[in-house]
Order: structure tokens, then sequence, then C-alpha cells
């Protein structure tokens, strides 16, 4: 997908078939991009499959006695072969050009001609290259391939043979060196991941990593979360950088893993209605947290029953923020502590997870009814302003017919003519006032 083109000097007229040649010098860096643009074009009719170029710098670099030469970085959003393009620059414009081809793709041909080398000073490098197209990435950035955990063991791995030769030790492991091998071995951050990776320590990982695993053993699992969080940080902003609607909407073209039984199991749920948390009466108080995505403030629990708390045994004694120790001790005086080490099996009956099956859930009409009853039914049972209403934004993308379906499961069939008929939709139903209704 990316090759180094090099269109060297010469002072023959012709080569050796007879085709005219043209020293590179004759022309500007945005002509020679310009050639290769338009050698790209004069050759699709010959593809399989349409081929674009992605990327491509220019940079004109003068020999010794003054005579120019270029390199072109080049790169394209699929793998394609050189000889078409090659044989078209000799034709048309009378320029023979050599490709290669760089192991770290087009970060390594860009570095090739953007940094100074053993037998290339700055001075000798081009100041101001042609860059296409207009929003190139810097040659600051452009010269520095991606990282992967499988690029980062392949070059850890590189070091420790030509240490080898000079005959030197392995260098020391760093944290980032365990990436490559939680992902590879499937190492997951849970109660005994410190354990696995000592176990492949001591079977395939040597001396020195046996040596960080066992100096660094309580931050193992730290670094274990770290890695996968790192392995996966693409997914994670563009996670972050969606809203919780489209997230669903994108869940809801995944394919179903459950069957449809979660969905069941979801429905006869929500159903009690009678089991449902209502707020108690007021007296001394504290917040429990809901999510301001569906509601507005928060529940305030005023009875002194016993709480218990699920959380990980580091975030007892992790000093975390402007904690003290002192804090913390005060803190564990007053629990009283249960220790879960055997992972719980998933019963038979418990429906596992489906994204699918959620969001369809989440983003259906029958949902929505669902709460809307079960909030009536809380504010029913609680003093006034003691459960605060839900935004009324969930019914936002609702059609008209989804808020017919909607007023029949209220039992107010006798009415759902006069909503259709004004075509009433969710945004609509929203800004409805009592009046209005």
């Amino acid at each position: 997908r990316a090759y180094l083109v090099t269109l060297s000097h010469t002072d023959k007229e012709e080569g050796a078939d007879g085709q005219k040649l043209v020293p590179p010098g004759t022309y500007t860096r945005m002509e020679v991009r310009d050639f290769f643009l338009g050698a790209l074009l004069s050759t699709q009719a010959n593809r399989d499959q349409p081929l674009a170029f992605t990327s491509m710098a220019v940079f004109q670099e003068r020999h010794a006695t003054g005579q120019i030469h270029y390199h072109v970085a080049l790169s394209a959003d699929k793998c394609f072969r050189f000889a078409p393009l090659k044989r078209h620059l000799l034709a048309a414009h009378g320029l023979a050009s050599h490709w290669s081809g760089k192991t770290d793709g087009y970060a390594g041909c860009i570095a090739y001609c953007y940094l100074p080398s053993p037998t290339k000073a700055v001075e000798e490098l081009d100041p101001t290259p042609e860059l296409w197209p207009s929003n190139h990435p810097p040659l600051s950035e452009a010269s520095r391939g991606s990282v992967s955990a499988q690029k980062l063991e392949a070059h850890r791995e590189d070091q420790r043979r030509k240490r080898a030769g000079k005959g030197k030790a392995e260098q020391r492991v760093r944290e980032v060196d365990l990436w490559p091998i939680i992902v590879r071995e499937n190492i997951l951050p849970d109660e005994v991941c410190a354990e696995k990776l000592m176990a492949y320590a001591k079977r395939s990982g040597g001396q020195a990593l046996v040596e960080f695993c066992f100096a660094n053993w309580d931050k193992l699992p730290g670094i274990v979360a770290k890695s996968w969080k790192t392995e996966k940080v693409e997914d994670l902003v563009a996670a972050a950088s969606q809203s919780r609607l489209e997230i669903l909407e994108g869940a809801c073209s995944a394919p179903c893993t459950c069957t449809g039984q979660w969905a069941c199991f979801a429905d006869a749920i929500l159903s009690q209605t009678d089991n449902v948390f209502v707020t108690p009466p007021k007296s001394a108080s504290f917040v429990i947290a809901r999510p301001q995505n569906l509601y507005s403030g928060h529940l305030r629990y005023v009875k002194d029953d016993p709480l218990f708390i699920t959380t990980l045994q580091s975030d007892l004694h992790a000093l975390k923020g402007k904690l003290k120790q002192g804090d913390l001790d005060m803190m564990v005086k007053r629990l009283k502590l249960f220790e879960f080490k055997q992972k719980v099996t998933l019963p038979s009956h418990v429906a596992k997870g489906c994204g699918s099956c959620f969001a369809h859930f989440i983003l259906g009409p029958g949902l929505q009814t669902r709460v809307l009853r079960s909030e009536a039914a809380k504010r029913g049972a609680t003093p006034s302003g003691e459960t605060p209403e839900p935004k009324r934004m969930m019914c936002l993308s609702w059609t008209v017919d989804d808020v017919c379906t909607y007023i029949a499961d209220l039992e107010l069939g006798h009415v759902v003519a006069a909503f259709r008929d004004n075509a009433v939709d969710g945004r609509m139903l929203a800004s409805l006032s009592e009046t209005d209704l």
C-alpha cells in the first residue's frame, strides 16, 4: 500500500529501450505530484477495482553537484502493483523511477525523507516538500508509524537479538512490555491474573520477566487492566464520542446472542411493579444517585437499615485522592467484611446479556409505557415531589404509530383517533400541556 519512489537525475537522453529521458529537476514539486495523480487516473481502466491514493509527499533533494532528484512517499487505500504507474511516468513525462517498500509503511517512507541520518545531513533535506492532500498530517506525525501490541513485541525481540549479537543480556522488562503478552495470552483482569502472568513468565517469559512479575506482584492486576484499555482504546474513544442513543441504535443492528430470552426475562421482571423500590419517608437521609439522562434529580434514603456494598478488595485499601491512611482505617472499622473468592456460575435460568435485545427493548415503545406506569405508581405511593418525574425525552423519536400504541396501552383507546387525526408524534406529545390534552 505504501511505496518510496525515487526519481533519480540522469544525463542520458534515452534509456536502454530508446525511451526519451527527462532530468527530474526540469519539473517542480507540484508538477511531480500532478504527474502521479495523472498516472493513477490513466491506469484505472486496467484495474479490477478502482485505486485511490490516500497520501503523498514530494521531497526535492540536491546532489553535491547541484543536480536535483526527487523522493515521493506514496500510500493508497489498498495494495497495488506499481508497474503500470511506472510505465506511464516514463512514457508521458520521461521520468525513470525506482519503487521500493518500507517495513513500517508510509511512515517509514516519510521518515526516510524527513529525518537526517549519518549519510544525510539536516541541510540536505527538503524544508518545503509538497504534501497532498491539503489535510495531510504534519511530517512530525506522519513520520511516526502506528504502534500495536504485535509491533511492540517484534521490536523488543529484535532488540534482544541485536544485544545478544553484541554479547549483552536482555534489557529490563518495562510495564508496557507486558501489553503484547497479556493480549496474546488473553489474560483478563480477574482475581488470578497475576498468577496467570507469573505462570507464563516461568514457562516462556525468561528470567527478566519472572523478576519483573515478582518485584511488581501487587501492580500486576493494574497493568493487566491498563493493557486491555490500551488494546481497545480506539473502541473506547469511539464509544465515548457517541451519545447513548447512538450506541443503542448501533446495537440494534447487531445479531441477537440469546435467541430472544433476555427480552422475555426483562419484561417479566419490570412487570413486577409491587417489588419496585420506592422512596421512604423523610428523616436523616443520604442521596441515591440516578442516571440523569432519564431522570432529573436523585433519590434520598432516610432509614437506618444495614447497607450492603459490593466493591473490589483493593478499593478498601487504596489511598485515592486526598484520603489518608487514618481515613481508611476508620472506614474499615465500621464495616463487616465478607470476602468472596470463588467465581459464581451463572444459573441456567438466568438469561445472559444481549446487546441487540437490550437496545430493541429500550428503544421500543413498549418499555416506555412500562416505565411511565411504574413511575406513576411510585409517585402515587410517596409524598408529592418525593420521586422526581422522568425527563420527557425518551419519546422524542416516536412516530405517530408509536404514540397511538402508547395511548392504547394506557387504556385510552377511545382517544387514539384524535391523536392520529392531529398527527401527534413523540416530539409533539412531549410538548403538550395539560390544557392541550
